[in-house]
């Protein structure tokens, strides 16, 4: 029972007492009984009357401070009664009467609509009210008013009355929309990494997740992970590590863990993800973030990097082999120092010259690349031609060949094609690819010289060159021409 009903019931029950006090005069009762009576009846209308004022103004200074204005109206008549606090809110006189329509005049235009709906559903099925509207004050300011109201019955069950309070809402809405910009602020801020970034709910479900995530899903809107389990985006085989670093976060550690899964587009990715707990004012943890960065690139570059330091090493370890086995020939097939002198130093440079063009290119060494190096500077003086398919050759092989080259271009000089009495060089090679195993060939043809002195020499330059071969898994074979001297070398295709 209200405060209200259970006032208007003791003013009832004093009313019926006054009755009964008016009908004793008859009564055989002293003037002076009925008088302290009258007087007592009076002191309690008092005190009933009192703590009915007190009630009204308590919740008139309620409806004040908590922002709420009562209402009703009557369906039969639509006629409005309102609290002061109803006036207040509206920005009326609260000595003036207002109707109906001037109530509905106050409504935004842009809520009218929906505003008229739901008093249309009110009247004629009798709908209660709970729904949010602006209103225009008369002084020009917008108000946002929660209105919430119940239906009143009569007899027949027809809707009668509306009783109903409205609630000015104002300065949520403007913090909303201060949470809403905040919050766009915020995703705007997310969108804008590249890397991918979700927050994990504490049951391990998805709730937000940035544009370049939703890129890398393959998805368009954020309904289409949201409330999804996160290790549903990763395959299979990772799910116990997913699982893991959830158990981990939620516990409030920081945990970073690798994975590899498919973008949108199909091309499969390295990931490094790290999973963080959010935690609120009082420590608690929130949430969880997940910060996925795409470390396919940097992955490679650092295998790359790897591959590259250990060819060095090799090449390093070779070259020093080399020049180990020249320096250590060279002495034994040298007659004093000077000759010594001479030949290592020709043979260093031009394992520094191989070395270089290796180093200086930025595509890998072809055949053709090795002979032009060598043989360079006899393209003007003498008659030397190169001919022969692009072939691509690695380090492994090209600083071998080139030391090749080099004693055969060394013999030619003295000797052969290049020297005094020759008349020029032919370079010529081919691939056999319908060998077993492919074999590239090459032809050195000279022309002029002293091809009997080459073929019967057997001093250092003509024992490396047979080492060099052979190391290749390769062969050669040097013979005198009928216009010079020849060599055939054939070393295996990779």
């Amino acid at each position: 029972m209200s405060v209200n009903e259970s006032l208007e019931r003791r003013i009832a029950e004093l009313e019926a007492e006054l009755s009964d006090l008016r009908t004793a005069r008859a009564d055989p009762l002293g003037e002076g009984d009925l008088l302290k009576a009258l007087l007592d009846s009076m002191a309690q209308r008092r005190v009933v009357e009192q703590s009915l004022l007190d009630a009204q103004t308590w919740f008139h200074l309620a409806q004040i401070a908590g922002g709420v204005a009562a209402y009703s109206v009557d369906f039969r008549t639509m006629t409005n009664r309102w609290s002061p606090s109803t006036y207040v809110m509206y920005g009326y006189d609260p000595a003036s009467e207002v109707t109906f329509d001037q109530w509905i005049s106050a409504i935004h235009p842009d809520d009218l609509p929906e505003v008229q709906r739901v008093v249309g559903l009110t009247t004629m099925i009798g709908e209660d009210v709970d729904h949010r509207f602006r209103i225009v004050r008369g002084d020009g300011a917008i108000r946002w008013i929660q209105d919430r109201g119940r239906v009143m019955l009569d007899d027949d069950g027809r809707p009668s009355r509306l009783i109903g309070i409205n609630i000015d809402i104002t300065d949520i809405m403007a913090m909303q929309d201060q949470l809403r910009s905040t919050d766009d602020f915020l995703g705007s801020v997310l969108d804008a990494t590249s890397d991918c970034i979700k927050i994990i709910e504490l049951d391990g479900t998805v709730s937000f997740a940035s544009e370049s995530c939703r890129d890398a899903l393959g998805v368009d809107r954020l309904d289409d992970v949201r409330g999804k389990p996160w290790h549903d985006f990763w395959p299979i085989e990772l799910w116990n590590m997913i699982d893991a670093a959830l158990v981990r976060s939620s516990g409030g550690e920081r945990y970073s863990f690798e994975g590899a899964r498919e973008r949108g587009d199909g091309s499969l990715r390295t990931w490094d993800i790290t999973l963080s707990p959010i935690r609120g004012h009082q420590g608690e943890i929130l949430c969880l973030v997940a910060v996925s960065r795409d470390v396919t690139e940097e992955r490679g570059e650092r295998a790359r990097s790897q591959l590259l330091t250990r060819e060095l090493h090799h090449r390093i370890k070779n070259s020093l082999a080399t020049a180990q086995a020249l320096a250590r020939t060279s002495v034994a097939s040298s007659t004093t120092l000077a000759d010594f002198e001479a030949n290592f130093s020709a043979r260093l440079t031009s394992l520094s010259r191989v070395h270089a063009m290796i180093g200086d290119s930025d595509e890998q060494v072809t055949v053709r690349d090795v002979f032009a190096r060598e043989l360079q500077p006899f393209f003007s003086d003498k008659s030397v031609r190169i001919d022969g398919p692009d072939v691509p050759i690695d380090a492994d092989v090209a600083v071998p060949l080139g030391m090749v080259v080099h004693e055969l271009v060394t013999n030619a000089c003295k000797y052969g094609g290049l020297g005094p009495g020759g008349s020029g060089l032919d370079v010529l090679w081919i691939t056999r690819r319908d060998w077993v195993p492919p074999q590239l060939v090459i032809e050195w043809q000279e022309q002029g010289g002293t091809p009997a002195e080459i073929a019967t020499s057997s001093g250092f330059g003509s024992k490396l060159t047979r080492r060099l071969v052979a190391s290749l898994k390769g062969t050669i074979h040097a013979r005198p021409s009928a216009d010079g001297f020849r060599v055939s070398i054939s070393l295996p295709l990779p």
